[in-house]
């Protein structure tokens, strides 16, 4: 028995890890979830409102522990991904370059976008690499490298190693970034 208290913030990420496997094996296997879940807006009778900063009216998750911060994480798809050129290489949505755009980094800010999406390293863990530390020249679609453990976020005593994709390799190699 764990004589601790449960951290809000562990007790939150369970949950939904949780919720997502019973989630995955109701619809596999017909099973129902046990796992408590936030009402859905049509099921919530709007009992635990809470008005924000701006004055809005938020529901508040009353399973959630009060502790827990709330997390705003947001992932690219890779169709947006795909359509990276219309910002950063001066392109419309018509395939066409935008009338004066003027460029002068573009590939530089594609390499490191590829990177980012790429590698799925956090910015600043990306931003750390060195020229040096990247293996331009190794075989295999997704080489391994390896990042330093002070550059790690929560500064772990150990780095560790992480995939770059082939193009991305190819990228760098060909790019002013070197």
């Amino acid at each position: 028995m764990n004589a601790e208290r449960v951290k809000p913030g562990s007790f939150d990420t369970d949950r939904a890890a949780l919720n997502t496997f019973y989630t995955w094996a109701s619809g596999a296997y017909a099973l129902a979830n046990p796992v408590p879940s936030v009402p859905t807006a049509e099921e919530d009778e709007r009992e635990d409102e809470a008005i924000g900063p701006d004055g809005a009216r938020r529901s508040r998750d009353g399973l959630r522990p009060t502790g827990a911060r709330r997390r705003q994480i947001k992932w690219m798809l890779r169709a947006a991904f795909e359509q990276r050129d219309i910002g950063l290489r001066g392109y419309g949505f018509d395939g066409l370059r935008i009338p004066g755009w003027r460029g002068a980094n573009e590939d530089r800010d594609a390499v490191v976008v590829d990177g980012l999406y790429g590698t799925g390293l956090r910015l600043q863990e990306w931003a750390s690499i060195l020229d040096v530390e990247i293996p331009l020249r190794t075989v295999g679609h997704f080489p391994k490298a390896w990042l330093a453990a002070a550059c790690i976020k929560g500064a772990k005593k150990e780095g560790r190693t992480y995939r770059i994709p082939r193009r991305v390799l190819k990228d760098i190699e060909g790019s002013a970034i070197r």
